[in-house]
């Protein structure tokens, strides 16, 4: 037979007289079969919490108890954790567990647990604290209403009756999906006292605000270096496949004219650098000086190469804009103002690069 049957629990601070001590000194049989290993933590943990109950140290010693009971119910365990229960001042969690206790007894023809545990019952009813939680009924009618009693929810049955609760602070929680969440704190009293709690109505979640959308910021105006190329109004009707085709094609043709134009002025601007290199080494000619040969050389080089590439940019250029110009296209809208659309190279110290741009 367990220790936790067959040993006296001894209650300090709280005369509850000799014949508690006796009357738990056997024990009913366990109402499941729990493993070897579960009977060993429930003996473990029912000794320590009756430990530190005999030193007085209910709130330490009720959750060892409580454990205990809930892996390896036992008789004795039972009306020991109600007599702690008593002993913290939760009158009416002990109220509870000593009316399990009485029933557990009455059951196992435990006379001597059943006088006790009636008599406990009699005792705490008199000091017992009551709430009540009412909900008006536009708030009960709201789809998914969830009532939380300290984290706990509260059966809709529940709701009305005022129920055994134990002194402290406690706290109400009313919340529906939609719907602001309404938190009531109240304090209950020692003994006897009666609290009523009214859920008010809920209020409405505001909706998050809309995304912000992007809006389309003007291009900036042409800048010195710009190629500007003004191409005709885009139509509200796209006509057929084969103009948007063209159209593309044309403003590729461009785009790449564009940037063989700006690789050329680059290739040209180096041909400069190079030949005037050359002339610093030889002001005169014939040239005596190697290094000033070689520079010459490749600034003739390089100035060939950038009148190739400034001269087929141009043609790439114009050809892109014959595209354009002939795609077949439906037919233009009412009204319109002016479009745009602005290619423009980008000279900086890292090197070049193409911007496009437009306006509709």
């Amino acid at each position: 037979m367990s220790t936790r049957s067959s040993k006296a629990v001894s209650i300090h601070r709280r005369a509850l007289g000799t014949s508690v001590l006796l009357l738990l000194a056997s024990a009913a049989p366990a109402f499941a079969q729990p493993s070897p290993v579960d009977v060993t933590m429930a003996e473990a943990l029912f000794r320590e919490g009756k430990a530190l109950l005999e030193q007085g140290k209910p709130d330490e010693a009720c959750p060892k108890l409580a454990e205990s009971q809930r892996i390896d119910p036992a008789g004795g365990t039972l009306l020991t954790l109600a007599i702690c229960y008593e002993a913290a001042g939760k009158t009416a969690s002990a109220w509870g567990v000593y009316n399990e206790a009485l029933a557990m007894a009455d059951a196992q023809g435990r006379a001597d647990r059943v006088k006790l545990s009636k008599e406990a019952i009699v005792r705490l009813e008199k000091r017992l604290s009551y709430m009540t939680v009412k909900v008006a009924p536009e708030v009960a009618a709201l789809e998914g209403l969830v009532i939380e009693r300290d984290e706990k929810p509260l059966a809709k049955v529940a709701l009305g009756v005022a129920v055994p609760i134990d002194p402290g602070k406690h706290k109400i929680v009313a919340k529906a999906p939609g719907w602001k969440p309404a938190v009531i704190e109240i304090d209950v009293g020692a003994s006897s006292d009666r609290k009523v709690v009214e859920i008010p109505p809920l209020d409405k979640e505001e909706p998050p605000p809309p995304e912000p959308t992007a809006s389309a910021e003007p291009p900036p105006p042409p800048q010195a270096g710009s190629a500007v190329v003004a191409l005709p109004p885009p139509s509200l009707d796209q006509g057929s496949e084969r103009g948007g085709v063209q159209r593309l094609v044309g403003i590729g043709m461009a785009s790449a004219g564009i940037a063989s134009v700006v690789v050329g002025s680059i290739i040209g601007l180096r041909a400069k650098s190079l030949h005037d290199d050359a002339i610093e080494r030889c002001p005169g000619s014939p040239c005596p000086d190697k290094e000033g040969v070689r520079l010459n050389e490749d600034a003739q080089t390089n100035a060939f190469v950038s009148n190739i590439t400034f001269g087929a940019g141009l043609a790439l250029v114009g050809s892109g804009l014959v595209v354009w110009l002939t795609a077949p296209r439906a037919k233009a809208p009412a009204s319109g103002s002016a479009h745009l659309t602005e290619i423009r190279p980008i000279f900086g110290p890292g090197g070049a690069a193409l911007s496009a741009g437009g306006t509709f």
